[in-house]
C-alpha cells in the first residue's frame, strides 16, 4: 500500500502579507521584532508567528541594531514546514508479470521513425516477440548495429501505442528477462498514477449506508521534528494532523455535496491526553505543534476544496 499524494489549496500567510503591505522598507532586527510581534493585534494569529520562526531568527542571528530591508525579512519566514497537503491510500499491488504473451511479429520498416526506433530495412529489423495481454506494452527483439553500438542484437520496450518507451538505454537491455523486468517496473508507475490504483479504505464499515462513494482523506504535514505516528487510526503514516471519513450524497433538488462522517485528529487528541496526565487540565494541550487550535477549520477548509475538485455543490 501505498499514499497517493492529492495536493493541497492555494495557502497565504497573513504574517507575510502584513509585512509586505505595512512593514517598513528598511529598520533595525529590533524595530522589525516589535513590528512581527504587534501583528497579532492586526489579525495575525499568535500560531502563524511562532510556527514562521521569523521572531527567534531576529533574535538569534541579528543583533538589535542590525539594519535588514523588507525583503530579508519576508526571505526568513519559513512556513512551508506547517503547509499540510491530502493524501489517499491506494492500492498499487499491480502484478503484471504473469500476463506476458509470446508472439513473433515484425514492425513494419515505414514506421521505423514514427516509433522512435533506429536505421533501415533490411539491415535494421525490429520483431516483437512479447506482448502484454491486457496493457498492450510489448518488448522487441532489435537486430542493428551502426559505428557507435556494434552489438548486433539486443532487447527493447514499447509503450502501448508501439513507441520506444522512455527510461531505458539508448540501445534496450542484452537479454529479454531485463527488458521484461524494465516493461513491468513502467507498467507499475503508470498503474500507481492512473486512477486503476485503488483506494483502499479501513474504516467504511463506519460509515452510514446509501451514500458514496466513500473516501478517507488524510492530511499531513510535511518531516516535522519528533515525527509523529497515529498508532489509533492510520499507523505508519507519519505527521497524520486531521482525517476525514467522507461520502457523497444527495441534497435537496438533486444537488450532489460532500457528507461528512467523521473528523478526528489523533495527534491533537494524544496531545491533549498527555496534557491532562502531565498538569491535570489539559491547557498544555498542543504546544508546539501547528493548528493546535484551528485543527478543525483547517479540516473544513480542505473538505470545501475537495468538494470542488469533485465538482459536488457544497
Amino acid at each position: 500500500m501505498t499514499f497517493q499524494d492529492l495536493g493541497s489549496p492555494t495557502w497565504t500567510s497573513a504574517l507575510s502579507d502584513r509585512i509586505r503591505k505595512k512593514g517598513p522598507e528598511r529598520a533595525t532586527a529590533g524595530e522589525w521584532l516589535r513590528f512581527v510581534l504587534a501583528c497579532t493585534e492586526h489579525g495575525v494569529s499568535k500560531d502563524e508567528i511562532r510556527s514562521s520562526g521569523l521572531a527567534q531568527v531576529l533574535l538569534s542571528r541579528h543583533c538589535e541594531q542590525e539594519v535588514l530591508a523588507r525583503s530579508q525579512v519576508l526571505a526568513a519566514v519559513a512556513l512551508q514546514a506547517v503547509m499540510p497537503r491530502m493524501q489517499l491510500a491506494v492500492d498499487d499491488s499491480f502484478r503484471p508479470s504473469a500476463e506476458w504473451s509470446e508472439c513473433a511479429e515484425r514492425i513494419e520498416a515505414k514506421q521505423y521513425l514514427k516509433l522512435g526506433l533506429f536505421g533501415k530495412w533490411p539491415a535494421s529489423c525490429y520483431v516483437e516477440r512479447y506482448r502484454h495481454r491486457s496493457l498492450g506494452w510489448s518488448v522487441v527483439l532489435a537486430r542493428h548495429s551502426d559505428l557507435m553500438h556494434a552489438e548486433r542484437k539486443w532487447w527493447l520496450v514499447l509503450e502501448p501505442k508501439g513507441r520506444r518507451a522512455a527510461d531505458q538505454p539508448d540501445y534496450g537491455f542484452t537479454s529479454a528477462a531485463a527488458a521484461l523486468a524494465h516493461a513491468a517496473l513502467l507498467m507499475q508507475r503508470q498503474f500507481t498514477k492512473s486512477a486503476r490504483a485503488r483506494h483502499t479504505p479501513k474504516w467504511e464499515h463506519f460509515s452510514l449506508h446509501g451514500l458514496g462513494p466513500y473516501a478517507e482523506l488524510l492530511i499531513t504535514l510535511p518531516p516535522w521534528s519528533g515525527n509523529f505516528y497515529s498508532p489509533v487510526h492510520f499507523p505508519g503514516v507519519r505527521n497524520l494532523l486531521v482525517h476525514l471519513r467522507t461520502n457523497a450524497c444527495e441534497a435537496e433538488g438533486g444537488r450532489r455535496v460532500l457528507f461528512l462522517d467523521e473528523v478526528q485528529s489523533d495527534w491533537h487528541a494524544s496531545l491533549a491526553s498527555q496534557a491532562a496526565e502531565d498538569s491535570g487540565d489539559g491547557i498544555a494541550a498542543g504546544r508546539g505543534v501547528p493548528f493546535a487550535r484551528d485543527w478543525p477549520l483547517l479540516a473544513l477548509k480542505f473538505a470545501l476544496w475537495w468538494a470542488g475538485r469533485q465538482g459536488l455543490s457544497g
